[in-house]
């Protein structure tokens, strides 16, 4: 399957449709099978052991070279990819995680001033890595969506739709200052 809009190519190999989209700008394979939404950067065979965990078999050759990229803060969010709650820090409004401890570590070694009021304040956000609770993420894989921003033409065209997949999203939209914001995160030491 061929993707040409606003001269973006994307290909999709036959029969991978309903497992794959491809997100050109940044370079990912974004997997959408049973709704993972796992974005990869990795290698061939890395990419093929991901596939089999959805039955593909393994002579699925896939040879795209895949870089380390993130959006800049505050686009629509990337299709395929799961929008969940997050929190930013108050004073540089660049740091975001899903974890309160994570921007309290964060405010302490940038060298931010003291802080009368939150440190931290509600946003959305997403990362290219499977949402996975059991597990503490790296706080740079993440950036800040505005869910309700339009994407452009030129933008749309960056991404080929497969099966008219949407990007799914959760709404856990309390939080105490120190508590994580997903309450199934955990703080897992370090």
């Amino acid at each position: 399957m061929v993707d040409e809009d606003a001269g973006n190519k994307s290909i999709v190999p036959q029969g991978l449709e309903h497992l794959i989209r491809i997100n050109t700008e940044y370079q990912k394979v974004i997997c959408i099978g049973d709704g993972c939404g796992c974005a990869k950067e990795i290698s061939t065979k890395k990419w093929v052991q991901h596939l089999r965990g959805h039955a593909v078999p393994r002579d699925i050759a896939w040879n795209m070279s895949l870089t380390e990229a993130i959006p800049p803060h505050g686009l629509a969010p990337q299709l395929g990819i799961q929008v969940i709650d997050g929190v930013r820090c108050t004073q540089c409004r660049l740091f975001v995680s899903t974890s309160t401890i994570d921007v309290k570590d964060h405010w302490e070694t940038a060298g931010h001033d003291p802080c009368d009021g939150c440190l931290v304040e509600l946003v959305r956000i997403q990362t290219w890595g499977k949402i996975d609770h059991e597990q503490r993420y790296s706080v740079r894989t993440f950036w800040e969506v505005d869910e309700d921003a339009h994407r452009s033409s030129a933008e749309q065209g960056r991404y080929t739709e497969v099966n008219g997949y949407e990007t799914q999203t959760s709404q856990n939209t309390e939080t105490d200052d120190w508590e994580d914001v997903s309450n199934d995160v955990e703080y897992k030491g370090g």
